[in-house]
């Protein structure tokens, strides 16, 4: 299946030509899928609030090669993300309603089929502050958050370390989203941030943050014509990978648009 993109930019942006989306239907297994990581060359994703805490692995048809149960419960799990040790990392942050204090990021080491909990990483949340936490990667030596907000999104850098972290403590910026942002993942070679999210309509975007760890960050907002409600995002290869959930308007799917 593809579909025709189009392209919205904001003040400092660059152009990009027209491109197709491909898509692939996922099993109805999926259809709340919540997060997208890629390890042993195979996607795992998660489904997010009050489903089983279970990792899923499938291949790029969106076949289901395996399902590996987590020790811990899935209150609202929303993100992966992975290092070069062989650690996965499990975001149970989701807190839309902002009635939980205290956020939980699983550390899970992996090999093969083998998932094991060795720790987790505990974020306090001040009473004041309305953090929802629904998208993270790996930067160098930290765990970035970021926060889903409106048009503003708030970024915490966490040591990838077992503990517990005032998170207010470990903010470091703001970006310029201008969606709420649900998914992130960060390529080291371009120092380029890919964040996934959507408008109120549920009107899913691809916004791509060029130098993203410098002070010149170069923004680009990429809307997915008639792709609804955006959650995971994956940089493999030479192409940008995202999945979506089942909503009224069709099925979970997984997709994919080159990396420019």
């Amino acid at each position: 299946m593809k579909k025709r993109i189009f392209f919205i930019f904001l003040t400092s942006f660059f152009i990009l030509s027209s491109q197709e989306i491909e898509s692939v239907k996922l099993p109805g297994k999926l259809k709340e899928t919540s997060g997208l990581e890629y390890l042993n060359k195979d996607f795992i994703t998660i489904n997010d609030k009050g489903n089983d805490p279970i990792v899923y692995r499938f291949d790029r048809s969106g076949r289901i090669l395996s399902e590996i149960i987590i020790k811990g419960k899935n209150i609202d799990w929303e993100d992966l993300a992975s290092d070069n040790n062989g650690n996965l990392y499990i975001a149970d942050t989701g807190n839309n309603n902002y009635s939980r204090r205290k956020l939980k990021i699983l550390i899970v080491r992996t090999t093969s089929n083998y998932f094991n909990v060795i720790g987790s990483m505990i974020l306090k949340i001040n009473k004041e502050d309305k953090v929802n936490i629904e998208a993270i990667t790996v930067v160098g030596t930290k765990l970035h958050l970021f926060n889903k907000n409106d048009s503003l999104t708030s970024v915490y850098e966490i040591p990838i370390h077992k503990g517990t972290y005032s998170l207010n403590d470990y903010k470091t910026q703001t970006l310029k989203t201008n969606v709420f942002i649900t998914g992130a993942d960060y390529d080291i070679t371009t120092d380029t941030m890919l964040l996934s999210g959507y408008d109120l309509n549920k009107n899913s975007f691809i916004n791509v943050v060029r130098n993203y760890r410098s002070a010149q960050k170069i923004y680009s907002l990429t809307l997915l014509k008639n792709i609804k409600q955006i959650e995971g995002i994956k940089l493999v290869g030479d192409y940008i990978y995202f999945t979506n959930e089942k909503t009224k308007s069709g099925s979970a799917k997984l997709n994919k648009i080159p990396f420019l």
